[in-house]
């Protein structure tokens, strides 16, 4: 076999194996976990959430319902998407959504199909559709 053949089917063989293995982030530094040490806040409804360690990919914070603060984590996926639950309990999503990201602002596009295992007492109410968050720190 001649080294070109060689060369080629170790460059194949890279390709198939090594590469779909590894995990490509086209997201990292857009997203509020890209900056550690900052608060993120919503109006309406009022929902706050700080970065604490970007490798955890979970933030933490408090979203008012029902004229309560009930503790949430906020969890960001390797896409543009990100979950939020409650944390009275495991299962309890309050929302669920799509995401754009820009330094100071995140918008959440909240999906309805994707909110599953809802439980009536936590979830948003279902007449908003986005959420915008400032980054406040």
């Amino acid at each position: 076999m001649s080294a070109r053949r060689l060369i080629i089917l170790l460059f194949a063989f890279c390709c198939i194996a090594v590469l779909p293995s590894c995990v490509w982030d086209r997201h990292v530094g857009q997203r509020p976990i890209d900056q550690p040490g900052t608060k993120w806040a919503s109006s309406d409804p009022y929902i706050w959430f700080e970065v604490a360690d970007p490798a955890d990919r979970y933030c933490y914070g408090e979203i008012e319902m029902d004229g309560e603060l009930v503790k949430m984590e906020v969890f960001f996926y390797y896409d543009k998407r990100l979950s939020c639950k409650s944390s009275k309990g495991i299962g309890n999503q309050i929302f669920f959504g799509d995401c754009e990201f820009s330094k100071d602002t995140l918008t959440v596009f909240l999906s309805k199909e994707e909110s599953l295992d809802q439980h009536p007492e936590y979830s948003l109410d279902e007449s908003v559709e986005t959420l915008i968050f400032y980054r406040t720190e």
